[in-house]
């Protein structure tokens, strides 16, 4: 992976608060798809917001696509269909609850 990929997994790390732990696993992910026979042809961007995506649902910590497309600078529309495609050939993601998601990650422990 090069580093202005692993930079744009800073920014989204920072941007979105997530722990590193998720971090660690969307990059996992990446690489999943990248060593996997499944190439979308996606821009590498794309790939790496659809991962992190996957893996703050994965985690526990879900943020919103239209998080992801703010804090990445990448069209939310992108990221779903790129979800999509992760979802239906090589990825396995859980059912999150609507009231997990949150706005504000400072937030999560409000009741």
């Amino acid at each position: 992976m090069d580093s202005s990929l692993l930079n744009y997994y800073g920014r989204l790390r920072e941007g979105l608060a997530l722990s590193d732990l998720t971090m660690n696993h969307a990059i996992l992910i990446h690489e999943k798809v990248l060593n996997s026979k499944f190439r979308n042809g996606f821009d590498p961007f794309v790939l790496a917001s659809s991962c992190v995506y996957i893996a703050s649902r994965y985690r526990d910590t879900p943020r919103t696509l239209k998080q992801v497309s703010t804090i990445g600078g990448i069209p939310r529309k992108d990221i779903a269909r790129c979800y999509r495609l992760l979802r239906k050939n090589s990825i396995e993601i859980g059912i999150v609850l609507p009231d997990s998601y949150n706005s504000d990650p400072d937030l999560k422990d409000w009741r």
